[in-house]
């Protein structure tokens, strides 16, 4: 008897072991509540397309992706980007007059920030999304969309992605701006605007790939790279 009550008794000092509790699944309130969520959340600036209140329980009630693109507030907003565009130039091919704005990620539908949109030529446009249609988009979500695919916006570096392609160098010859990914690349081929875009190729394209760089402004007037140091240092002055 002496012993049950001993073994009750450190069966109670032990600590009981914590069964894992099943994920529920997501029912249609929650992702209701959730996309309600993100309009109230979403900045004024993204919902000045929204006019009146019964365009806003339109969207509150989750709008589908057809009847917002043939809506005015679709219209409203599509006008706001090509009014903020000084050219209407295609992103991807450079041809003027482009008028197809294309959705980089739908993670903001219906209030979408204005670095989720970008122009494309009708062209580019139809070849992006006969191969890349909208459910293998990126997920991913950015304020800026710096560092993200023009077109899928998939996250992309120099470092990352030795395919992409770049619309800007710095003065080391890496790869700043306007990226687009490997993926999308091959998906325009020639079309592809070499004056706007240039592909580093993920190495450093210096032509002192040895050396580390360190820029002088001294002296102004003459320009002088010397490499014949001990500590492997180029010293560039301008």
């Amino acid at each position: 008897m002496e012993k049950q009550i001993e073994a009750a008794r450190l069966a109670r000092q032990q600590p009981e072991e914590e069964t894992p509790t099943p994920k529920a699944k997501k029912t249609k309130k929650d992702y209701r509540a959730a996309h309600q969520l993100k309009i109230v959340m979403a900045p004024r600036k993204d919902t000045e397309h929204i006019h009146t209140d019964e365009e806003m329980e339109k969207i509150m009630d989750q709008m589908s992706h057809k009847k917002y693109m043939r809506s005015k507030m679709w219209h409203r907003k599509r006008q706001q980007l090509l009014d903020s565009k000084k050219d209407t130039c295609c992103e991807v091919c450079g041809t003027e007059d482009a008028k197809q704005v294309h959705h980089r990620t739908y993670q903001r539908l219906l209030v979408e920030d204005m670095s989720d949109l970008v122009l494309l030529c009708r062209d580019c446009h139809d070849k992006f999304h006969k191969v890349v249609p909208p459910k293998k988009m990126s997920k991913s979500q950015s304020y800026t969309g710096n560092g993200h695919c023009v077109c899928c916006y998939k996250k992309t570096s120099q470092d990352r992605d030795k395919g992409a392609a770049f619309q800007k160098r710095n003065k080391k010859g890496r790869g700043i701006g306007k990226v687009m990914c490997g993926r999308c690349v091959p998906i325009f081929g020639d079309d592809l605007c070499m004056k706007m875009w240039s592909f580093v190729g993920g190495v450093w394209n210096s032509p002192y790939k040895k050396h580390k760089v360190f820029v002088r402004k001294w002296p102004r007037n003459k320009k002088t790279i010397d490499t014949k140091r001990q500590d492997g240092y180029a010293y560039v002055s301008q």
